[in-house]
């Protein structure tokens, strides 16, 4: 059994703080401004330009069934960074 580096905690934990990144980005009808939550997610979750908008591709174009299998398949690979190098 391969060694996991992703705990179900700090998953949990990783959730919250991106449901926070999507409350403060919501419009008066709320609705997700992606401009406003790429922002965020560059700001506060610390990462670069290019990175807040891959984040924001991926989860809006794949959704969290694929990522989560995605995430599954990284775990079982022991791959943690992956080649883009973000």
């Amino acid at each position: 059994m391969n060694k996991t580096t992703i705990k179900p905690e700090y998953l949990q934990g990783l959730i919250c703080e991106y449901d926070a990144y999507v409350e403060t980005s919501k419009t008066v009808y709320s609705a997700v401004n992606k401009d406003i939550l790429k922002k965020e997610i560059k700001l506060n979750g610390g990462w670069s330009t290019e990175a807040s908008e891959i984040l924001f591709e991926l989860a809006k174009n794949y959704g969290s069934f694929i990522l989560g299998n995605a995430l599954a398949l990284a775990e079982a690979m022991e791959i943690v960074d992956g080649d883009l190098g973000l």
